[in-house]
């Protein structure tokens, strides 16, 4: 249980660095002899393979109105009883383009992929991305579709394997474990055919045994905690997955309540408030009361935490979550959006018995769009040249029937945090409110990391080695408190 956590972790925190085209991270990510194979062209071999075959979206980071986001969903785990490899496949949903250019493109791929252990650390060993459909965003892909060709420097360094080739809308890559129900292999449909059913790269090493020397007494302590650590990923997942839920649903309440009894949750460009009275409290100024719109609701912002890494104290008791906002918004009295944004670093603690968010911060948007019909590249060019006066955030959108509601420094005047958001400093210069400057797509917001790299170890140029607010009130960390703040280094697999 242990190990597939930590796989899980390597394969979302891969999305987060090509979403910012950090291609050096990515690169880490791999073992030396690692290999990827992109579906309908070929296969690069190691690093300089690798990191060819990442910059066919681009060079390394992103520039202004470039967007590159991949967001990786249903990632399946299936370990092999060495506990040495395991096989990873799910989806990845591409949101692309250039707003400078009114270029935008959807993109969907299945991913399946062979992680190995070297040294205690997992790495990726084979990256297999074959692609479903890649369409023009103002087409959609009834009407659109585009086959990806690469030529000169970014031909890959083989073919495909025979194997491998097929006509793209008749291949399905391989599942990676048997049918959860029957226990037999999933076959391909009729006139379908199944691709990527054997490993691209030789046998993996069987890692070194395990230490069974210690007596019994001691092996069933260290048994006992391992399987802490493992309830703590699901309870932060559950609980993140929650919060998302009763956001949707304006629940300001239940919402609160899956905060500790010294639970801190940031109000967007407000600031933070600490404990269920006071979270809920704000909750309601800034959103108003879900009781009262119940018959007259036009709109619904959904709140879709995916793609979580999830790294947990030794002691299972504490662990820290990041995760990505995929946020559609409906509404009947304006037009819908969709914006992205990151939950960079929330705390949660286990307190009597049950997981609760501890601190709770978003950084908002990363992009953002006027209307479905424009989408992210249809947004006006905005300045990002110094000297030229600052952008301001757009007025809030009116929505008929609402009792009054309190937004940003509105919510502060009435109801000031326990921490406004205007006191961080360097922390929050990147918020659309705040200290900073109030960038808005098409800017491209520096992001913030409360881990490093999970293989080798790189700390990226906007690190929080603890909780957002925590330097400037330092009782807000778990510390403070008794509990172990989960360690932002590479995690290895404790055999």
């Amino acid at each position: 249980m242990n190990d597939e956590s930590l796989v899980r972790n390597l394969q979302a925190a891969y999305g987060y660095y090509v979403n910012r085209r950090m291609w050096e991270d990515v690169t880490d990510l791999f073992s030396e002899d690692g290999v990827y194979e992109l579906g309908g062209n070929g296969i690069y071999i190691g690093a300089e393979g690798v990191r060819k075959a990442h910059e066919r979206m681009g060079p390394a980071g992103l520039t202004y109105g470039v967007l590159n986001d991949r967001l990786q969903f249903d990632t399946v785990v299936t370990l092999a009883p060495s506990r040495g490899e395991a096989q990873v496949r799910g989806i990845e949903i591409g949101m692309l383009g250039d707003a400078k250019k009114g270029e935008a493109y959807w993109e969907v791929s299945v991913y399946n992929n062979r992680f190995t252990k070297e040294d205690g650390l997992w790495k990726v060993r084979e990256m297999r991305v074959f692609p479903v459909f890649r369409s023009e965003y103002n087409l959609g892909w009834g009407k659109s579709r585009i086959i990806e060709t690469l030529t000169g420097k970014l031909v890959p360094d083989q073919p495909l394997p025979a194997a491998d080739a097929g006509v793209q809308d008749r291949i399905i890559p391989a599942f990676v474990s048997t049918h959860p129900v029957t226990g037999k292999p999933v076959a391909a449909p009729p006139g379908m055919q199944l691709i990527a059913t054997q490993p691209l790269t030789g046998t993996i090493a069987l890692p070194a045994g395990r230490n069974t020397s210690a007596d019994t007494k001691t092996r069933l302590q260290e048994a006992e905690r391992k399987l802490m650590v493992a309830k703590a990923y699901d309870g932060a997942e559950n609980v993140s997955t929650a919060y998302g839920f009763y956001a949707d649903d304006s629940q300001w309440d239940w919402l609160s309540e899956i905060f500790g009894k010294q639970g801190t949750k940031q109000i967007p460009f407000a600031g933070y408030y600490t404990g269920y009275n006071r979270i809920s409290k704000a909750l309601f100024l800034e959103y108003g009361d879900p009781i009262s719109l119940s018959s007259k609701k036009a709109s619904v912002a959904f709140h879709w935490r995916i793609q979580p890494v999830i790294i947990v104290a030794p002691d299972g008791r504490s662990a820290r979550l990041r995760t990505y906002l995929f946020h559609p918004n409906t509404a009947k009295t304006r037009p819908g959006t969709l914006f992205g944004a990151i939950y960079p670093d929330d705390h949660l603690i286990l307190e009597d018995g049950i997981w609760r968010l501890w601190n709770l911060s978003l950084d908002e948007p990363y992009f953002d769009m006027p209307d479905w019909k424009r989408g992210w590249s249809g947004v006006n060019d905005k300045p990002a040249v110094a000297g030229i006066p600052r952008p301001e955030p757009p007025p809030r959108p009116v929505i008929l029937n609402r009792p009054k509601r309190f937004f940003g420094a509105e919510l502060v005047a009435q109801y000031r945090p326990d921490v406004p958001i205007t006191e961080l400093g360097v922390l929050q210069e990147h918020f659309r409110g705040g200290t900073g400057e109030p960038w808005e797509w098409p800017m491209i917001l520096p992001m913030w990391w409360g881990y490093k790299n999970p293989v080798s170890g790189r700390t990226p140029d906007l690190f929080l080695p603890d909780c957002v607010p925590c330097n400037y009130a330092p009782d807000m960390s778990m510390t403070k408190h008794g509990y172990l703040l989960p360690s932002t280094d590479p995690v290895r697999s404790d055999d």
